[in-house]
């Protein structure tokens, strides 16, 4: 099962290519600033709106007038609110998680140009060279093998195929 990077971050930490794994363990942990320093902004803002909605909410019955600002005090707060909970979401979503039992293999290598502001890096995402390589949300970090079954993609050349019969025996080997 391909697994893809749902939040961009940096790389790291990351299991190794061949390692069995469980699933929901982590299999790769990223790091992203920018996300993490958002939430702090964000939280605060929510923590600052709550304290204004109580303050309101405590001085209508002396000042009236104030309660007509409580309805909008509310929406922002939930904005917030709002807010917040989908940057939770996305800073869990930096713990790359494994979809099933199985074992971890590289997806096809290629070559991160420099584009955005990120880094160039080639080959994997678990390659040791590409130790906190940057990675973009829908890149392709690795795959998860089954335990319970494999399945194989086989090209053949137009000369070949007059060679091959269904329901002729193979035999595959795998490097991991």
């Amino acid at each position: 099962r391909e697994v893809f990077v749902a939040v961009p971050g940096s790389l790291t930490g990351a299991a190794s290519l061949g390692q069995p794994v469980r699933r929901n363990e982590v299999i790769a942990e990223l790091e992203n600033l920018g996300l993490r320093r958002e939430l702090e902004r964000i939280r605060a803002q929510r923590d600052r709106q709550r304290s204004r909605l109580s303050i309101l909410e405590s001085l209508r019955s002396t000042q009236p007038e104030l309660s007509a600002q409580i309805p909008t005090a509310r929406e922002i707060l939930e904005d917030a609110e709002q807010q917040l909970k989908q940057l939770e979401r996305d800073v869990c979503l930096l713990q790359i998680r494994s979809p099933v039992d199985g074992v971890v293999i590289a997806p096809p290598s290629l070559i991160r140009d420099a584009q955005k502001g990120w880094s160039v890096w080639q080959g994997t995402p678990l390659d040791p060279d590409n130790a906190n390589a940057a990675l973009e949300r829908h890149d392709l970090l690795c795959l998860v093998a089954p335990e319970d079954r494999f399945e194989a993609v086989v090209f053949l050349d137009q000369a070949s195929v007059a060679q091959v019969r269904p329901g002729q025996s193979v035999r595959l080997t795998f490097d991991l």
